[in-house]
């Protein structure tokens, strides 16, 4: 059972307590209520314990007080459970942070620690303000994992990263790997014209992308990578970079199958387009972002999670740079 409706002493945002809740949350409810009080831009934020709701603060806005907000945190719970159980061979530990952005409205996933995790919603879908609110929630649960004892995970690549091991690369020699475009065409698709591969090449680095592909629905068009560069071989102490790449393969399939559940909870957020997928690992991200025709992905990944931030921006003004020359299915513009 939950609790009624309630609103904290000298604030309007609304609070719904489980009943197992009690005063457990009461110092994790200050901090969303604030953070929603200041308009950080996040409009709804619950919190789930191993898929049970335990409470939710939102925005007094009608759209905002159905409980279909407390199921669709659990569905982006499982969405995101399965997702994670694909990545094992990424060796690059849990999924810690994941934001489903459509064109009026985006989700968040984060983990606080193992089995428990805050969801939360904008209303809004314009990228500042999505950023703002990724930030926002990224503190609110930096908060709560330290209350319970929790270091930091260092969620979406905002925080100070001095003494978080960034890569040290002395002379490092750009080595690609490129996957061959006739194999895409052995496979019936038409592959992607130079150009774009040359622009995608261009957006490697050693620093931050290591990784970029284009993919038909889960069906590996293009690739190319930097794992064979020396400068990266401390990723590849227990994963190979063979396994890497199948893992990206199968993380693919995995948020194909869950387009339709993704595409659901979308519509909660007046939504109708995904526009970007940031699924934040615990030692990088990551990013898949819808081309065009919504058939074809522009998938990339760095390896480093004190890179996160800068690579996601980096690969949306890729994403947009493609934008004007590619049409996908193979041609220019």
């Amino acid at each position: 059972m939950n609790r009624p409706d309630t609103a904290l002493a000298g604030s309007s945002a609304i609070v719904r307590l489980a009943d197992h809740a009690h005063e457990k949350y009461q110092r994790d409810i200050q901090d969303c209520d604030e953070s929603i009080a200041r308009r950080a831009g996040l409009d709804y934020i619950a919190h789930i314990t191993s898929g049970i709701w335990d409470f939710s603060v939102h925005f007094p806005a009608p759209e905002l007080r159905s409980e279909s907000f407390e199921k669709a945190a659990r569905q982006l719970s499982l969405i995101v459970a399965r997702i994670d159980a694909t990545a094992d061979q990424l060796d690059s530990g849990p999924l810690i942070r994941v934001v489903v952005q459509g064109n009026h409205g985006a989700l968040f996933h984060m983990l606080k620690v193992a089995g428990q995790n805050f969801f939360a919603v904008t209303m809004d879908g314009a990228r500042e303000t999505v950023n703002k609110a990724d930030r926002a929630l990224a503190q609110i649960v930096d908060s709560a994992a330290r209350r319970v004892g929790s270091p930091s995970l260092l969620w979406g690549g905002y925080r100070n990263r001095q003494g978080t091991g960034d890569l040290w690369l002395p002379g490092a020699t750009v080595l690609l790997d490129e996957y061959p475009v006739r194999s895409a065409s052995a496979a019936g698709l038409q592959p992607v014209p130079e150009e774009v591969a040359r622009r995608c090449r261009d957006v490697l680095d050693v620093n931050e992308i290591h990784f970029l592909a284009i993919y038909r629905h889960d069906t590996l068009v293009w690739r190319a990578d930097l794992f064979a560069d020396r400068a990266l071989a401390s990723f590849f102490q227990r994963a190979t970079p063979a396994s890497r790449r199948r893992g990206y393969d199968k993380v693919i399939r995995q948020v194909t199958m869950q387009t339709g559940r993704i595409m659901q909870l979308l519509a909660l957020v007046r939504s109708d387009v995904l526009t970007r997928l940031v699924l934040d690992v615990a030692r990088g991200a990551i990013y898949v972002l819808p081309l065009g025709d919504r058939e074809h992905y522009l998938v990339g990944v760095t390896l480093v999670q004190a890179q996160v931030a800068n690579a996601d921006s980096k690969m949306t003004a890729l994403h947009d740079e493609l934008a004007t020359v590619y049409c996908p299915g193979g041609s220019l513009a």
